[in-house]
């Protein structure tokens, strides 16, 4: 799940638009466990959160960084 979201906070007596990026990713462990082992199951948030003239200059970064998430062992 991704979401997007617009915030205006103050920053040095000025007023600055801020662009927050959610990203939620379900990762599950050993695939060899059983399907209702929900030990093996976790939820990864990662966020990136620039000003909004910069936002779409870090984009890629943030994109390439999410694909490269993966649980320990992984290829």
């Amino acid at each position: 799940m991704t979401q997007v979201l617009r915030v205006v906070t103050e920053v040095a007596g000025t007023a600055t638009e801020l662009v927050q990026c959610q990203v939620y990713l379900a990762m599950s462990g050993d695939e060899d466990r059983h399907h209702d082992d929900r030990r093996a199951r976790a939820i990864i948030r990662l966020v990136l959160t620039a000003a909004e003239e910069n936002f779409s200059a870090v984009t890629p970064d943030f994109q390439q960084f999410v694909a490269s998430v993966r649980p320990e062992g992984s290829a």
